[in-house]
């Protein structure tokens, strides 16, 4: 159960999508808006930006698992991860391929997998040139809709972004990481549909009705054991909307609210 949130009911009449055609957040000094597959930053005057992936260089260890040493990373388990180089890495490793970081990263390293939550990347032979690791391309997936949602970290914010494939990234210091690996890692059986924000918690509503917090303005950690699922007329999950201190799961025939106590 989701600690803290009290659930009451209500139904409604009739049969909805609830789709939303665009998110927009504020931000203290801009606006955020998706157009397309990307996310643009409006300033106070008005001038766009194109809000990019994280990337930096980094080196690979050639080990049982494999270490990536990235300065600074702010990487959690579960984000994105896609090695290039100007030369070779090591055998276990392949050029523009997705991997999710695995376990408890520390400041500048951490492991991958191939998979989401699995097991850890192993290299081996040698590796030459420069290599870059990039966690999310600066991209969304597909032209759909989406929902954004901002917490209260200090002194940036995370905007929680969720697509209308179920892809989730979380914007923070104006780059754009894909942790769609740690969705997958804490529900298997539903689509991640929606997300909305209440007391510094994000909130991530699935198709199944089921839907999880993460940690109190860290949106990338999840407890996988923190959830809740509507059920007093469990007919599906549509959007998640937050009003006052109520947080308000649609179905398509229902409404069922919290509230955080």
């Amino acid at each position: 159960a989701c600690d803290g949130f009290n659930r009451f009911d209500a139904t409604i009449s009739g049969s909805g999508t609830g789709a939303l055609r665009a998110g927009l957040e504020l931000s203290s000094s801009a606006l955020y808006v998706v157009s397309g597959t990307r996310v643009v930053k409006l300033n106070a005057a008005g001038s766009p930006t194109l809000i990019a992936g994280k990337t930096a260089t980094v080196t690979i260890t050639i080990a049982s698992p494999a270490v990536v040493t990235w300065t600074a990373h702010g990487l959690a388990a579960g984000a994105a991860f896609v090695p290039t180089t100007t030369g070779a890495l090591p055998t276990g490793l392949v050029a523009g391929t997705t991997y999710y970081v695995i376990g408890t990263p520390t400041t500048d390293t951490f492991q991958v997998s191939a998979t989401a939550g699995g097991s850890a990347v192993n290299t081996s032979g040698t590796q030459s040139g420069t290599h870059t690791g990039t966690a999310g391309s600066g991209t969304i997936t597909s032209t759909g809709l989406v929902t954004m949602a901002r917490n209260r970290k200090e002194a940036n914010a995370d905007i929680g972004i969720v697509s209308s494939t179920g892809n989730f990234y979380i914007l923070n210091n104006d780059t754009l990481v894909d942790y769609t690996g740690l969705i997958t890692t804490i529900e298997s059986t539903g689509v991640l549909t929606s997300i909305a924000a209440i007391d510094g918690y994000f909130v991530l509503f699935f198709d199944n009705g089921e839907f999880f917090i993460t940690s109190i303005d860290d949106g990338d950690t999840i407890d996988p054991l923190d959830f809740a699922k509507a059920e007093s007329n469990p007919d599906g999950g549509l959007r998640v909307v937050v009003r006052g201190r109520d947080l308000l799961l649609f179905g398509p025939k229902s409404v069922e609210g919290y509230i955080d106590t």
